[in-house]
């Protein structure tokens, strides 16, 4: 039914292929003709048999009619003509008839419209010849079978060709048997795999059981594999000849370029030199195998004789290339020169291998090469030019050796000229071997390990190198490599001991074999000024105290960013400054320096962007360490919150550090430096050197003092503010010194400088800050008023990390009630009413600080200075204002209510003439006598005062008659005055002084309409007097009108809320504390006597008739003469009156305090305590008892100023006595009254 498909042409493979897959297919069916149900599943197969076979007609006959006209040949054997052969079916074969095909499958396999029929369709990968892929791998499979037959093979195999056609193929056999195994093996896995694809699609449309199937893949399959052995044969074995020709043939004309042969290998592919002859000569044996093929398809001729003939054909042709080019001698030669090339120079020359010569690396030992050497010029090989190559020597090709012993004889090495091999090592990637890495040989002939790796001494000795070539590190002068086993020496090259991180024990010397793996000749790198860096050198930086570093090329040490290196020579670069540039012991061993030509501008930009190269390089430390790149850690200098880096930082300190890779270098005590759950992945540190360029920090700018000193950044302080808290500082703060910066001072960079702190953990050592003194920092934030923001607006900080609210507004206990603004920190107790230890303020963040109750706060820390007090007050002694501070006028020392009141401003409270004062910071201005101005428990938290320069403006005096004493105009912007409750006075205010009131004997109607009112039977009358500010009218102590119902309820009939006839409009009063400054009356010579007596605040008089007569040292009141009343009745009578008024006050306070009542029948303002209220059932008891008291002390007092009056000589001072007593009298009623 077909034709054997080794009978085709090579190039009709893929649609043979086809047809045979399709034949077999239809075996399937016409085997079992006779039977109308086959037994696969009991299908009715009659009807798709009929059409399979109609199918594979159809193809049959199209490949039978395509013929064509090929030349004459002579068939061997016979020699009758040749009939016109069938050449290359598929020529003809057409995209449309491989549709027609498919379409043909499609419906004979019942499959039209269900799904795409795939087919079987070969690959490529049948058709060897005609892929350049597997022409390589032909050519690759002919060399190897070549290079390892037996010796003399190739002898015996150009004999057997040289007799002429033979009939017997034992030579050319094997060599082809070698070939196809490989291909055979790869077409075979495609074969089963193809085949099981197409019936596992059958067997599940047609619902084949296992067996079934298993049946069905071996009736498709064997047929397939015979095929593909038939093929693969025929094609390897045309092939294997035809190459065998050219080789034999291609080695007649000299080969310059020194390429390998096998890259041009291939039928596609033919190598120069082909000509025309020989093309009709591969073509003439063509047609004759082909012919063979022919007659053996037809059955013309047996198995044997086809063997034998097509063996004839193949002898002949290769003896016919052994007659062209000169015989066997030459073909062997062009064979061996195929499978082992000569090693050409690039002039053209042979070169001598092997050759000897004598390395200067290893003492002038004499060293035999094989091959071409890189000795003494590291990647570049070379050999000793061939002395038969007469065409070379004649014309002086190549370079004449200088070496005494490159001479011909028995006392030289047998050669005397040298030349660079063609092929040169193949540069390869920075850390990359060649694929397979070659056997490199060493002087005591071991291999060397490659890649090894180690730990060089001039890298600091941690970091791991690894060597994928040998290598002159650890300071040798010959190329040294690790070695396979215990061959070569042991331990380290220049130690006598090993290192036991190491795989490998021994080492040995490289000679250069082969070419390529030598260390590279070192490229000095260049510089700006054309100089060239020194390979490695020393250098100690400054932030490393002494130690000394070995650089390899560039580093940006003390100058991040701007690579820079030691130079070659003394006459280029520029000078060094360091002390150890120079030569000799002790001394670097260069003297220039310069800026390196490659800079690290582009790492810098990658690492900013939080980008490291790939692989990260290894950044290396003091110590040696590799730096772990990236890290993260939370410093004071992140806020503590956890950042992550990419590059060496200099938190802490001026050098560059960076955490390191396992637990080299420092053990760290930073919070988290572990590698646990929550930690920042290391535990080590070291500081970084530089190398490579491009991963430093930029340093510290340098913060000076007043003093020229430096600023240490950072550095750590307990200040008493945050209770002896630590905080880390990296610049300045006014922390203990507010609106004054001021800053450690760096011990290494300025030693002799600043001022030593007396702070007891200000030192060295262990435990201590690490500085010694202090100074003002040159440059200070400028400080600002309370309440303005300054521009720019700057981001406070906190213990705790987080950020004030600037501007805030708080309403400090310590202030009454009053709100308040702050665009800096304060001081108030948020709790309490007076003054925290420490300096805080609200802040942005919602969880962030402490908790309070109008939301999170936290301590201050004075960064950046000038927020923890607004723009400081300055003295008349230059010192500045303590603001705010706690003080407790001792004027108000006997008073019930708060003694200690909290200043936020100067204040002018006992100051004679309204000198405004305050608090002083640290020892300045005058020290205070006051037994509570200490640090202590209890005290005020300064010691010192003084006088202000600003005194509050001098503002003129109220004119008119109704100007109360000392009262001034007030200003435009009004203050709020504070009092001693915390109240506000009520500016401006009206008051009836005492001393305003005059006494008649008027009766109650005419009194009335005087505006007066009746006491004691007698015409009191006063006139209401307005005051800006607070006065002493009618009490020790400072006093006003206060708004709304704080303080001291009045009991003066006019203090009334109703603005009314007759009222005052205000309720209550309090003592003034003065703050602000300027509202407080000057104190007059009485007062001050008064004060200084240690007199306590109360009332100095009653508003009584009495008092208004004593008030003005009346000897008798207005009115009609009393004369029938002596001086003592007078007395007595006016003593009287001033116990019943008393009665009658506190009758009046009890029954106005009941029943709400607007008037009052008494007046005066109070008794100097906060209003209470009797209850209405003891008031008759209470009037009673003492009344029954006063009369007891009446006598008692009576007697009392008889005695007096006896022993007075004027009546001035016994009015006086006589006044003293009726104060006493009425301060007795007014305790009687609580």
């Amino acid at each position: 039914v077909t034709m054997p498909a080794r009978s085709l042409p090579q190039k009709s493979s893929g649609l043979v292929g086809l047809a045979a897959v399709a034949l077999v297919v239809a075996l399937v069916g016409i085997s079992q003709r006779s039977a109308r149900v086959d037994e696969l599943g009991g299908v009715d197969w009659g009807a798709e048999t009929s059409k399979i076979e109609n199918a594979l007609q159809n193809i049959e006959g199209k490949l039978s009619t395509s013929f064509s006209s090929p030349p004459s040949s002579k068939l061997v054997g016979d020699g009758t003509a040749a009939k016109p052969l069938r050449t290359m079916p598929g020529h003809e074969w057409s995209a449309g008839d491989q549709m027609h095909y498919d379409s043909n499958m499609r419906y004979a396999s019942g499959e039209e419209g269900t799904r795409k029929f795939d087919g079987m369709k070969l690959p490529p990968s049948f058709m060897p010849i005609d892929d350049p892929g597997m022409q390589q791998q032909y050519a690759h499979n002919l060399v190897e079978v070549l290079r390892n037959l037996k010796s003399g093979y190739l002898e015996e195999m150009l004999k057997w060709a040289e007799k002429g056609p033979t009939a017997e193929n034992s030579y050319i056999a094997p060599i082809v048997e070698g070939i196809e195994a490989p291909l055979i093996k790869d077409l075979d896995a495609e074969a089963h795999e193809r085949v099981k694809k197409t019936v596992a699609d059958i067997g599940q449309r047609k619902n084949l059981k296992p067996h079934q199937m298993k049946e069905m893949r071996a009736r498709l399959l064997v047929p397939l594999l015979l095929r593909i052995r038939a093929r693969v044969h025929h094609q390897v074995e045309l092939y294997t000849v035809k190459m065998l020709r050219r080789v034999i043939l291609d080695g007649a004309v000299p080969n310059k370029d020194g390429n390998d042969h096998m890259s041009t290998m291939g039928i596609a592919a033919p190598d120069s030199g082909s000509g025309p002859k020989r093309a009709s000569d591969d073509m003439q044996m063509e047609y004759q195998l082909r012919d063979i093929d022919t007659l053996y398809s037809k059955g013309i001729i047996s198995e044997r004789d086809y063997q034998a003939e097509k063996a004839k054909v193949l002898s002949d042709w290769l003896g016919l290339a052994i007659k062209q080019i000169g015989g066997k001698k030459p073909a062997r030669i062009a064979l061996e020169d195929f499978l082992w090339p000569p090693v050409m120079t690039q002039d053209g020359c042979k070169c001598l291998l092997p050759f000897e010569y004598d390395v200067d690396q290893l003492k002038n030992k004499t060293i035999t090469y094989d091959e071409c050497t890189d000795i003494n010029s590291p990647g570049t090989a070379w050999c000793a030019i061939d002395p038969e190559d007469t065409h070379c020597m004649a014309n002086l090709k190549g370079f004449p050796s200088t070496d005494p012993k490159a001479v011909m004889g028995d006392d030289g090495y047998g050669w005397s000229r040298w030349d660079k091999c063609f092929k040169q090592p193949k540069t390869m990637p920075e850390g990359q071997l060649p694929s397979p890495v070659p056997k490199v040989v060493t002087d005591k002939g071991c291999t060397c390990i490659l890649p090894f790796e180690f730990y060089p001494d001039e890298l600091g000795g941690k970091q791991k190198v690894v060597m994928t070539h040998c290598t002159k590190m650890l300071g040798q002068d010959a190329d040294w490599c690790a070695v396979e086993g215990h061959c070569g020496m042991t331990g380290l090259p220049g130690k006598s001991h090993g290192d036991k991180r190491l795989s490998w024990t021994n080492w040995d010397k490289c000679v250069g074999e082969p070419a390529g793996f030598l260390e590279p000749v070192y490229n000095p790198i260049p510089t700006r000024q054309g100089c060239q860096c020194k390979r490695t050198w020393p250098y100690e930086p400054l932030y490393l105290q002494g130690t000394q570093v070995q650089y390899t090329g560039c580093t940006d040490i003390e100058s991040p960013g701007t690579a820079w290196c030691a130079v070659e020579g003394d006459d280029c670069g520029d000078d060094t400054s360091d002390p150890k540039g120079g030569y000799g012991k002790g001394n670097y061993g260069w003297t220039k320096w310069d800026v390196c030509i490659p800079q690290p501008t582009a790492v810098m930009a990658d690492v900013q962007e939080n980008v490291l190269p790939d692989p990260a390089p290894y950044v290396r430390t003091e110590h040696g360490c590799q730096c772990q790149l990236p890290w993260k850690v939370a410093l004071p200098e992140t806020n503590n919150h956890v950042e992550t880096f990419y590059t060496c930082q200099r938190f802490g300190m001026h050098a560059a550090w960076c955490p390191t890779v396992g637990n080299c270098g420092i053990k760290s005590d930073v919070p988290l430096a572990n590698n646990g759950v929550g930690g920042f992945g290391w535990t080590h540190w070291d500081k970084c050197i530089g190398e490579p360029a491009g991963y430093l920090a930029p340093p510290k700018p340098k913060i000076y003092t007043r003093d020229g000193c430096v600023c240490k950044q950072p550095w750590p302080y307990r200040p008493q503010e945050l209770g002896l808290q630590e905080f880390v500082y990296t610049g300045c703060t006014d922390m203990a010194s507010p609106n004054d910066a001021w800053c450690a001072v760096d011990p290494i960079e300025s030693p002799n400088c600043g001022t030593s702190s007396t702070d007891s953990s200000a030192g060295l050592g262990a435990g201590k800050y690490g500085w010694i003194k202090w100074d003002y920092c040159m440059d200070q934030n400028p400080s600002h008023a309370m309440g303005v923001v300054p521009y720019p607006a700057e981001s406070v900080r906190t213990l705790q990390g987080c950020t004030c609210k600037i501007p805030y507004q708080i309403t400090p206990p310590a202030l009454g009630g009053q709100d308040i603004s702050f665009s800096h920190c304060n001081r108030f107790d948020q709790d309490g009413s007076g003054l925290s230890s420490f300096y805080w303020c609200p802040v942005n963040e919602q969880e962030c600080g402490y908790a309070g109750k109008d939301g999170q706060w936290d301590k201050c820390v004075g960064v950046p200075s000038g927020y923890l007090e607004p723009t400081p007050v300055k003295t008349v002694q230059g010192c500045e204002c303590l603001l705010p501070f706690e003080y407790e006028p001792p004027v108000l020392a006997g008073q019930e209510g708060p003694k200690r009141f909290v200043y936020t401003s100067p204040t002018d409270i006992r100051t004679a003439h309204g000198g405004a004062w305050c608090a002083t910071v640290g020892q300045c201005g005058h020290t205070s006598s006051d037994a509570k101005a200490h640090f202590g428990p209890g005290g005020y938290g300064w010691t010192n005062w003084d006088v202000v320069v600003d005194q509050p403006p001098m503002r003129p005096l109220l004119s008119g008659d109704d100007a109360g004493k000392d009262q001034h105009v007030l200003p435009e912007e009004m203050q709020q005055v504070r009092t001693q409750h915390g109240c506000k006075c009520k500016l401006p205010w009206t008051y009836a002084p005492a001393y305003t009131c005059g006494v008649s004997e008027d009766d109650e109607g005419t009194c009335v309409g005087k505006g007066g009112y009746m006491m004691s039977g007698w015409c009191v009358v006063c006139r209401d007097m307005h005051y800006t500010q607070c006065t002493r009218v009618d009490q020790d102590s400072a006093w006003c009108a206060v708004e709304g119902e704080c303080g001291v309820v009045s009991t003066d009939a006019k203090a009334r809320k109703d603005e009314g006839e007759g009222s005052y409009g205000w309720t209550h009063w309090d003592n003034c504390i003065g703050s602000p400054a300027g509202y407080m009356p000057p104190l007059d010579s009485s007062d001050l006597h008064t004060i200084a007596q240690g007199a306590k605040l109360g009332q100095k008089h009653g508003v009584s008739v009495e008092s208004v007569v004593m008030m003005h040292q009346h000897k008798v009141v207005d009115g009609p003469p009393k004369a029938d009343l002596t001086k003592r009745e007078m007395k007595e009578m006016a003593l009287h009156k001033a116990i019943a008024q008393a009665v009658r006050q506190k009758g009046a306070a009890v029954a106005a305090a009941n029943s709400e009542s607007t008037k009052p029948s008494a007046r005066g303002r109070g008794d100097g305590k906060s209003h209470t209220t009797d209850k209405t059932d003891k008031t008759d008891k209470e009037i009673k008892a003492l009344a029954k008291q006063m009369r007891q002390s009446i006598k008692s007092l009576d007697s009392k100023i008889q005695k007096l009056d006896e022993s007075l000589a004027s009546p001035l001072r016994s009015t006086g006595l006589f006044t003293v007593l009726v104060a006493a009298v009425v301060a007795l009623v007014a305790v009687h009254t609580v």
